[in-house]
Order: C-alpha cells, then structure tokens, then sequence
C-alpha cells in the first residue's frame, strides 16, 4: 500500500512538471525563494522510495520481522508524502494555495488515525497462566489505549490550531508538540502500571 502511495505521489510529481511552464519555480521550502521545477517535485516521492527501501532492507534483515504499528505508520506516511507532493504541486501552479497549511492538516489527520489505531491494536499476549498474566495484559491494554486516545486528541488539537491561526510557527509548535504526545503518554501510561 505504501509503494502504491509513493508510486502516486511520483504520479503528481511528473503531471505538474509537464503542466508547470518550462521556466516555473517551485517553492521546496518556506520562504527560501524558488527552486528547479524537477528537482522540487523529484525530492518528496524520492525521500519517499528511501524510506521504504530502508523499512524493506531492516525487515527483511530481521528474520520473522513484523511490522503491525509500524506497517501502519509507514503507510501513514507514505500517504503523507502524497498530500505533500499534491501541495507542493499545487502551490507550484496556483501561488495562493499554502501548500504548508495542507502538509500540517494532513499530518494532524495522520496523529489522529495513528491514534486510533494504536488503540485498536491489542498487544501480544503474555506467557504465562494465572491471574498475573491476564493482569499484565489487561494494563498494557489500558496503556495502548492511553496513548491512543492523547494521540487522537494532539491531532484534533493540530488540526484546530491551523484552522483557527494563521502564524506557521504557532502551526510547527502545535505539531512538534502533538508529535512527542505518544511518547509522554507512554511514560505516563508505564508510570500508571507501576502503582
């Protein structure tokens, strides 16, 4: 599934050099001035294709390898990838578009899925008989679910802060912020287990 997103993000990518005018620039990054029509909309699908090649060459190096989560993120981003090159097409063709204000909704629905499905997720079970085991279990279920839920919530929280400011900053914080909520969440959920 991710193949087949950076596959449609390379898609776009060639639709909009063969529309974009022979001369066109490309805004790559925030407010760094143009940059060559082909290789603006070549560096998305391509960090894209790296990030899978590396994902393909670590599983298939681990023997038994499976990616549950992180097949789920990866696909995430991947999808990510493909908003990111449909914006930087588009503000290539219509300036007025804000190709950032897209990437960072489309990261913010990003965190909100991956939140779901960090709560859907059900962890492995836990060798072992007797009530200690199916208590373990119980908790790290609980943990999954603490975790999926902040994440959930740092996204629609993203989502609204982009809607409702126009400051890029403000826009960036909000993201890194919802970004390292998994983390703390974990350590608040691991915490929670301890007592």
């Amino acid at each position: 599934m991710a193949a087949v997103l950076i596959a449609a993000a390379a898609a776009i990518g060639v639709w909009a050099y063969a529309v974009l005018p022979a001369n066109a620039g490309v805004p790559l990054l925030l407010d760094a001035g143009l940059s060559n029509k082909a290789a603006a909309l070549a560096v998305v699908p391509g960090l894209g294709a790296a990030l899978l090649a590396i994902v393909a060459l670590v599983t298939r190096a681990r023997a038994g390898a499976r990616l549950d989560g992180a097949g789920l993120a990866i696909v995430g981003l991947a999808a990510l990838c493909l908003v990111g090159e449909a914006a930087l097409a588009a503000s290539a063709i219509a300036p007025q578009v804000d190709a950032v204000r897209w990437l960072v909704l489309a990261a913010a629905v990003l965190l909100v899925l991956g939140g779901y499905a960090i709560q859907r997720l059900v962890p492995p079970p836990i060798a072992g008989q007797g009530s200690d085991a199916g208590a373990a279990f119980r908790s790290r279920l609980r943990a999954r679910r603490v975790i999926g839920r902040a994440t959930t919530v740092a996204g629609v929280a993203v989502a609204a802060v982009v809607s409702l400011s126009s400051d890029r900053a403000f826009w960036f914080a909000a993201l890194i912020g919802a970004a390292a909520t998994p983390l703390i969440a974990s350590r608040l959920a691991a915490r929670l287990r301890e007592t």
